[in-house]
């Protein structure tokens, strides 16, 4: 099997994991919680640490995915759907962070994959705040605060799940390199 093969094939893995995870919640919540909860968030991380650029992919299907969610089963307005998808985007910031942290080439470890989650959600948080009191949609910083900081939470604890694998947090190219080398010796 090729890289580009798997790659696809793990890439649609997560993107249907995603899918399914995040259309649940949205339709029957979690323990009775309406608040709209997000699992897809730190399978964004997952998907741009394993295949860096190539985990926009991901991203993309995410926001299309939130559009929908928001617009016709959480009904809260097309504007309102768009801007928050559009927010979304601000994970593409994690491409920029996994090759500051200089870990593209093994395994990431738990300070740092909270560090890159941090970095992209907190770029979503903000994002969505400016576009939603430019738009004219004014947005409380505390309330706004709130729902989020409860769906951080939410993808903490999936990290921490998460983190305890140790082939899930590497970066699949120079994993297939290096076992292709190990092969060819």
């Amino acid at each position: 099997m090729t890289i580009q093969k798997f790659r696809k094939m793990d890439l649609i893995f997560l993107t249907v994991v995603a899918i399914i995870s995040d259309l649940l919640l949205a339709i029957f919540g979690l323990i009775g919680i309406r608040l709209f909860l997000s699992i897809a968030y730190p399978l964004i991380v997952i998907s741009y640490i394993r295949w860096n650029k190539h985990g926009i992919i991901l991203n993309l299907v995410i926001v299309l995915l939130h559009i929908i969610i928001f617009g016709l089963i959480n009904q809260v307005g097309w504007p309102i759907a768009i801007l928050h998808s559009i927010a979304i985007i601000g994970f593409s910031f994690i491409i920029f962070m996994i090759s500051m942290t200089k870990q593209n080439e093994k395994q990431v470890g738990l300070l740092t994959y909270l560090w890159i989650y941090s970095s992209g959600f907190l770029s979503v948080f903000l994002l969505e705040w400016v576009l939603f009191n430019f738009f004219g949609y004014e947005l409380n910083l505390i309330g706004h605060a709130f729902n989020h900081s409860i769906n951080f939470l939410f993808g903490f604890f999936i990290i921490l799940i998460t983190s305890r694998q140790k082939d899930i947090l590497i970066n699949m190219n120079h994993f297939f390199i290096n076992k292709e080398k190990e092969v060819n010796k």
